[in-house]
């Protein structure tokens, strides 16, 4: 039978399945922002409590945004030198690489 994990564990497996060079930290470590936005959806839904006000909300959302980017990217960049993809003559846009969208 096939395992029971989650997407983010498909995801890891898929990413070292398909690099020669990647180890598992490297992967974790790009993917940890993901898991940090589960967790963090996870436990408001899971409990009732009252609106609290929190002066390094804004703060701590920025950085996980950031974070999140950096993720994202290290995906795209991933992806992008596949073999398939650099073989169909892909290439990201000039905005991507130079983080004009953010």
């Amino acid at each position: 039978k096939g395992k029971n994990i989650g997407t983010l564990g498909q995801l890891t497996e898929l990413l070292l399945a398909s690099s020669s060079t990647a180890t598992v930290e490297d992967v974790r470590s790009v993917l940890e922002p993901l898991r940090q936005v589960r967790k963090e959806r996870q436990a408001p839904a899971h409990k009732i409590a009252d609106t609290v006000t929190d002066a390094n909300v804004v703060n701590r959302q920025r950085d996980l945004l950031r974070d999140i980017a950096y993720s994202l990217d290290a995906i795209r960049a991933f992806v992008q030198t596949h073999p398939a993809v650099r073989s169909a003559g892909w290439e990201p846009p000039t905005y991507l690489d130079s983080w004009q969208w953010l």
